[in-house]
């Protein structure tokens, strides 16, 4: 069920009738908000470390080629 099929009943009962329904400023738990910081954190460490072993590889590789 969506918010707005949700909310339309409640809005009905005062005379109102919904058309749309946007969700602002959603505010998150503060244990959940520590949870989102970890992993955007673990994502951009992973990135990090790809690009450490790309690095890594072609300096194998132009070494092995005689750069």
């Amino acid at each position: 069920m969506s918010l707005l099929e949700h909310k339309k009943p409640a809005a009905a009962q005062l005379g109102l009738s919904l058309k749309i329904v946007d969700v602002k400023d959603v505010m998150f738990s503060e244990d959940l908000t520590k949870i989102l910081a970890q992993v955007v954190k673990a994502r951009k460490d992973n990135c990090s470390r790809s690009r450490v072993r790309g690095d890594a590889a072609e300096i194998t590789k132009r070494r092995r080629e005689g750069f």
